[in-house]
């Protein structure tokens, strides 16, 4: 292999090889190594395909496969002894404007119809927005009604 010239190509390779060799550990532990590695925390460079702050604790699988799910697809299908295909991955990866998906376009919605969505679902709990109010005022009431006959 050529030795990486960029940041980017090294920052790639080190993912490629975080998900062979550690794909249960958490992307905290992956970027600290890259850091120490590098002297450069990837977050803060700027770099394309880094996870955000409060990604962290999750597995370079699991965050691979979410938020950037072609590249996932391509390491899934890559042996792991096959140092060849890892190349041209780092090679298209090189050239690639690729990065990954925002958290709005991972659940497929925007954040004003998640909100929509689960005030639907809350209404739809208690039958209608009446249901809940009316059944506060029967709570109210039985509650007096039991303190008076406790009195």
């Amino acid at each position: 292999m050529t030795e990486p010239t960029s940041l980017q190509e090294k920052w790639d390779r080190h993912l490629i090889k975080s998900w062979f060799e550690y794909p249960d550990n958490a992307l905290g532990h992956m970027v600290a190594a890259f850091t120490q590695k590098e002297k450069t925390d990837p977050i803060q460079a700027g770099l394309l395909r880094v996870p955000e702050r409060f990604h962290l604790r999750r597995s370079v699988r699991g965050w691979v496969c979410t938020y950037i799910p072609k590249l996932g697809e391509a390491l899934w299908a890559t042996d792991p002894d096959d140092v060849l295909r890892r190349t041209k991955i780092v090679n298209i990866l090189k050239t690639s404007k690729m990065d990954k998906l925002a958290d709005n376009q991972i659940r497929g919605r925007a954040p004003s119809e998640l909100r929509k969505l689960k005030k639907d679902i809350r209404v739809s709990q208690f039958g209608h927005k009446r249901g809940c109010a009316v059944h506060m005022n029967t709570l109210e009431k039985t509650a007096k009604s039991n303190w008076s006959q406790c009195k």
